[in-house]
């Protein structure tokens, strides 16, 4: 069983930034993602809408880690992933969520000018007999603190 979602591209040419195109730390303060209990990240994506609609823009939400206790009592599906211990929940459980499409994108927060990125939306649950996201349910989202050492490794 695969319990995390995480990848490295290596791009042939340079970024060039600008007001829409911006780096993104690597959050190396601590693994311990009790610290973020309460705290909102923000997380971006073309997935569906709230009308079950792929976006044709990038959209962002401002969502809440929540402690694994809270998700895995919501959420008995997640239970076997967060175990491992690679992931975390995130979210409101109130209509507003990441969904079906939105797979890959970064849980950034900040910090004084910079962003940190923390999390990569990993899993939604899923509505009852649909394929598709049920934005009343928490998401799960890899750590990228549990993976520096690997990211390391492969960008060296």
């Amino acid at each position: 069983m695969y319990t995390t979602d995480i990848g490295l591209l290596r791009l042939k040419r340079n970024i060039t930034y600008n007001s829409f195109i911006k780096p993104v730390c690597l959050y190396n303060r601590t693994v311990d993602i009790s610290t973020f209990y309460g705290r909102e990240g923000k997380v971006t994506g073309w997935g569906f809408n709230r009308d079950g609609v792929i976006s044709n823009v990038l959209n962002y939400l401002e969502v809440p880690v929540v402690s694994q206790k809270v998700c895995s009592q919501r959420n008995v599906q997640f239970n076997g992933v967060l175990a491992v211990g690679e992931s975390f929940c995130a979210g409101h459980a109130d209509g507003n969520s990441v969904c079906n499409g939105d797979s890959g994108g970064g849980l950034v927060f900040a910090e004084g000018s910079r962003y940190y990125v923390r999390g990569i939306v990993s899993i939604s649950a899923q509505r009852r007999n649909l394929l598709l996201c049920d934005p009343n349910q928490y998401s799960v989202f890899t750590d990228v603190s549990k993976f520096l050492n690997w990211i390391r490794q492969q960008v060296s």
